[in-house]
């Protein structure tokens, strides 16, 4: 009795289940929730939060200089001449401002718009999870004439705030080592860092940034300078192409609400190289600014391509790749309190796309009318651009109605039944047919955990459900829709393949199998010393070294020799077609069904980290 009634306390579900994380603890508990990531990822990001806090002193006005250095222990030191973190005492918590903004979360001077104008540390945790994640940290203050120093231990205060002596200095130097206990690497890339800070201080025309390796018997180091800003940063993009016109385009707009510069160079290359930032911030999933950039180059070189007759023998209109082609731009916009998707800011929100686009059609406009050579250059490439895509498309045209225009159809094509031109397609297939290969009861191993044979797969198409099944594309496995199932030929020669477990399959002679080595083998050319590739799968074993989870399906994937969960696979699938699109919080993979064996596409969403919390307690509630 004594045991069940321990067992039942064990199940149970309720107040005391429930346990709050705060500053410290939670940061230090999910590390990734903050940074990014433990690993390499995270471990670079926790100098970026110092590095952006200093640059935030120079987008102020109070700071010119930047140094970092990369000590021999992989200790890393932040040095600027800023105005120097506060030190007086907070009231609103009885201790110095420089310990409140160090260990406490959501705490600093950019909640408002007079300390920081603009700033890309919006959230006020940068600078305090650097410490909470930190082995042990330093900060030295010189401000009002005076030193000041402070040490801290896992995030934890060892002492307070001390006055140690008298400077002419200004400005804030810390000194922190990662904590090896969370961090799955502690070894920095001098050359990912100095990537980095050129970055910054090209966004950032005036300010002087060096780096240095302590590491190397020679030091390393670098000292980025750069009077031209984004214009020089687009010159260095384009170093190695042959650009259609000697100097970038620039424009720039400042104004205390909405700053913008823009830079850009057309080389005669086929990809589009854009980068958007705001605040400093890489914007990796873009945002307001770079949809009207887009949309501003696209109007505009639209218009003059019109207005100078460029376009007279070319009646369709030029789209957005077309005019992008070539193209290397960076788009930097500077606003008081941006509104950012996530605490790592890949994605601008800020409801800036108007006056981004009013102000490069104005200004890209002007240009054009004043510099015609130029502008009659990077019209013509994008003309070219539209010329080539109407060309393949009138090919492919061509292509189908020579195909499919005649009586009968050649050698191993079989027409479709569909009458909406639309809705038709061209399928090139291997043997009688893409499916047709096998017998009619062979099983089919699925996303959604079940086996159906071909005869079930044409049945359950027919109802309109959605199949999937594992495949391998360039060595990689992968889901993939079934699609088409469909009887194709009867009484057609076939053979019969024993595998080594003892399974048999029935197929036609010419049936394609993939080797383990990814070559392909007609099955009547096989060998019992030929290996297939397989289709290993186990349910997940929280025993097992780095899973958290139990009881959800893993395949082994053999390029990359790893296991890999069956619902990532179909995260991955949904990410490449379009269903949904990967954005900072919703990181989450849901099963629809709550079953977790259910792999299929359809059946997995994606949802923040709190929303999938708040569904699975509300289930439970029934």
């Amino acid at each position: 009795m004594a045991k069940a009634k321990e067992d039942k306390k064990k199940q149970e579900y309720d107040a005391s289940s429930i346990t709050a994380l705060e500053g410290r603890d939670a940061v230090r508990k999910r590390p990734a929730m903050y940074i990014g990531s433990t690993g390499d990822i995270g471990l670079h990001h926790l100098v970026y939060e110092v590095v952006d806090n200093s640059v935030d002193e120079a987008l102020a006005g109070y700071c010119d200089t930047i140094e970092v250095a990369i000590h021999i222990d992989d200790s890393i030191t932040v040095v600027d001449n800023g105005r120097g973190i506060p030190t007086d005492i907070h009231k609103q918590f009885g201790h110095s401002a420089a310990e409140v903004v160090l260990t406490v979360l959501h705490a600093g001077g950019k909640f408002d718009s007079n300390s920081y104008k603009v700033s890309g540390g919006l959230h006020g945790v940068g600078v305090s999870c650097v410490n909470f994640l930190s082995e042990w940290f330093k900060v030295e203050i010189w401000r009002d004439g005076k030193t000041h120093e402070m040490e801290f231990a896992a995030g934890v205060t060892v002492a307070p705030l001390k006055q140690t002596g008298k400077t002419t200095k200004r400005g804030t130097k810390i000194t922190f080592k990662p904590d090896a206990s969370i961090f799955e690497t502690t070894i920095y890339s001098f050359e990912r860092l100095s990537e980095r800070l050129r970055e910054k201080a090209f966004l950032n025309k005036g300010i002087r940034i060096f780096i240095k390796d302590e590491r190397e018997e020679v030091e390393k180091s670098h000292e980025f300078y750069y009077k031209g800003g984004i214009a020089e940063f687009v010159k260095h993009l384009n170093k190695n192409k042959s650009p259609l016109h000697e100097e970038p385009l620039y424009f720039e707009v400042i104004s205390d609400e909405l700053s913008i510069e823009i830079s850009m160079q057309y080389n005669d290359s086929y990809d589009e190289k854009i980068f958007s930032f705001a605040n400093n911030i890489n914007t990796v999933d873009g945002g307001n600014h770079l949809s009207g950039f887009r949309g501003a180059i696209t109007r505009t070189i639209n218009a003059y391509a019109e207005s100078s007759g460029l376009t007279k023998n070319f009646k369709t209109a030029l789209t957005g790749d077309d005019v992008r082609e070539g193209l290397v731009a960076i788009i930097s916009v500077k606003i008081p309190q941006p509104q950012f998707e996530g605490q790592t800011k890949g994605k601008l929100n800020s409801p800036v796309k108007g006056p981004v686009e009013s102000f490069l059609n104005d200004k890209l406009g002007e240009y054009f009318e004043q510099n015609p050579i130029v502008a009659k250059k990077i019209v013509g490439k994008a003309v070219d651009a539209a010329r080539a895509r109407e060309a393949a498309r009138k090919a492919r045209e061509i292509v189908r109605k020579s195909v499919l225009g005649g009586s009968s159809l050649p050698g191993k094509l079989a027409d479709c039944q569909e009458k909406d031109p639309a809705l038709s397609e061209l399928y090139l297939v291997e043997g009688d047919s893409a499916g047709g290969c096998f017998f009619g009861e062979t099983k089919v191993a699925l996303a959604d955990g079940r086996h159906l044979n071909f005869l079930e797969l044409i049945e359950e198409e027919s109802q309109g459900k959605k199949n999937f099944c594992y495949t391998i594309r360039d060595g990689k496995i992968e889901f993939e829709k079934i699609q088409n199932v469909r009887r194709t030929k009867q009484n057609a020669e076939v053979i019969k393949i024993t595998l080594d477990n003892g399974e048999e399959i029935i197929c036609t002679p010419d049936h394609q199998f993939m080797l383990r080595d990814g070559s392909y083998k007609q099955a009547q050319d096989l060998k019992p010393k030929n290996s297939l590739m397989p289709l290993n799968r186990k349910l997940s074993d929280k025993k097992e070294k780095k899973i958290l989870i139990d009881g959800y399906e893993m395949v082994w994937d053999i390029k990359s020799e790893r296991w890999i969960f069956s619902h990532l696979l179909a995260d991955d699938y949904n990410l490449r077609h379009g269903v949904y699109e990967k954005g900072e919080g919703i990181e989450n993979r849901h099963h629809v069904d709550f079953n977790k064996l259910n792999n299929n596409p359809t059946n997995i969403l994606r949802m923040s980290r709190e929303a999938h919390f708040a569904l699975h307690c509300k289930a439970m509630e029934f």
